[in-house]
């Protein structure tokens, strides 16, 4: 890193004082919003198959329809927030995101649904590149864990709140309402976050600095094979999380004998879980790990390894608590990895490609989210059983694992510069 970025670096600590927490804030809201709309279909699915006369299967299409448009524009977002700044990304994204998804709202064929879901998704990959940049910008290293753990719960809480609300709007007003308060809740977010976002002292300098560079060589941090294993990685635990957010309340109202609303209660406590697991881990990896992502990565692994295969053990009659505490264990390492994941990626990649880094690793994960479910779903169907399903997931998490077992990752001051 050369020392005009140092000085910089410095400056950011002396100076952002309090109000790096309101940027931190900020974006977690802004992520928070995103992340209601990307899981609206899946709230929102009753309404949609009883007004539009859909199919599970056609469901199904529509969820991923938006992961899709995530795909298209990921690392065009990474990229301008490296060039162009955060900022501009992240207004730009919720008003696209906002918009799209108030214009959903007037569909009336499942292939206009999925036509303007997949323009929805288009804007909804801004926060997770644009916003990690920030966070980079704003906090030194030895907090960069904490605060991105804290950043990375937006989506769950997203998830959380989306789940509350959405299907009490469209009970009472219909699916259509239901879009467009998410809509304009995104909306709102974005125009907050234009009126409140203030630039860090290490911003200007960097952007000069990344100008500056030969443009052949911006990709290079995409030849080191430490990147790629985290890559790979990543694919195989978002699937995993996505067959959890799929397929556990099914599984535990068809195996556990559960009704329908407590199979639901267990998984919005995998989604409590993701929360406290992605502070705390971030906490863990700042201060007992000494800035190492790793080793919490590879203790979410066997976590998560773990309680898949405990899930091949459940029958009628499990008590709840026990059900209760699996869900819980399974949502702290199928949703506690994401904000650690981010801070090696961009460790590995170098301060200056944060954006890109993350970007990038964002359009490859959706292999996992559209190629994990419906294998899923395939060997429940070829089997008639859930039981190989999470024996096989459960071998994909172990490999997941094994790959950042072997990840090499520098110190707190030798990444790429």
């Amino acid at each position: 890193m050369n020392q005009s970025t140092d000085t910089a670096r410095r400056a950011t600590a002396e100076k952002a004082g309090s109000y790096r927490w309101v940027i931190l804030a900020l974006n977690t809201g802004v992520q928070a919003a995103h992340a209601c709309i990307t899981t609206a279909v899946g709230t929102l699915a009753p309404f949609l198959i009883a007004d539009l006369g859909l199919t599970k299967a056609m469901i199904g299409m529509a969820g991923g329809a938006v992961n899709i448009g995530m795909s298209f524009t990921a690392v065009l977002a990474g990229r301008l927030a490296d060039k162009k700044g955060e900022k501009v990304v992240l207004v730009a994204g919720s008003l696209l995101t906002g918009i799209a998804i108030i214009i959903t709202s007037q569909a009336a064929s499942y292939s206009t649904l999925l036509t303007l879901l997949i323009l929805t998704g288009a804007g909804a990959s801004t926060p997770t590149p644009a916003g990690s940049k920030t966070i980079q910008r704003w906090f030194p290293e030895a907090k960069l864990g904490f605060a991105l753990g804290i950043r990375q719960t937006g989506i769950p809480l997203g998830g959380f709140f989306g789940a509350l609300i959405l299907p009490l709007v469209a009970a009472t007003w219909g699916w259509q309402a239901a879009m467009v308060t998410a809509g304009v809740l995104t909306i709102a977010g974005g125009v907050v976050y234009y009126f409140l976002y203030r630039e860090s002292p290490a911003a200007q300098i960097e952007s000069q600095n990344f100008r500056q560079k030969n443009t052949a060589g911006e990709w290079l941090f995409l030849r080191d094979i430490n990147l790629w294993l985290v890559i790979f990685m990543s694919i195989i635990f978002i699937g995993a999380q996505f067959d959890m957010l799929t397929y556990l309340v099914l599984y535990l109202h068809d195996q556990v004998g559960l009704s329908v609303t407590v199979a639901s209660a267990c998984l919005a406590i995998t989604q409590l879980g993701g929360i406290v697991a992605r502070i705390t881990l971030g906490f863990m990896s700042d201060t007992v790990f000494k800035g190492a992502r790793k080793p919490a990565l590879i203790i979410l692994g066997v976590i998560m390894t773990a309680t898949v295969l405990s899930l091949t053990l459940f029958n009628p009659g499990m008590p709840f608590w026990v059900v209760a505490v699996v869900s819980w264990f399974f949502g702290v390492s199928a949703m506690g990895w994401n904000g650690i994941f981010v801070a090696l990626a961009m460790k590995l990649a170098g301060k200056e490609h944060g954006g890109a880094v993350v970007g990038f690793c964002l359009m490859i994960m959706q292999i996992g989210v559209l190629v994990f479910p419906p294998l899923f779903g395939l060997l429940i169907d070829i089997t008639g059983s859930y039981q190989s399903s999470w024996i096989t997931l459960a071998g994909a998490v172990l490999l997941g694992t094994l790959l950042i077992a072997r990840v090499h990752e520098p110190g707190p001051e030798t990444g790429r510069t």
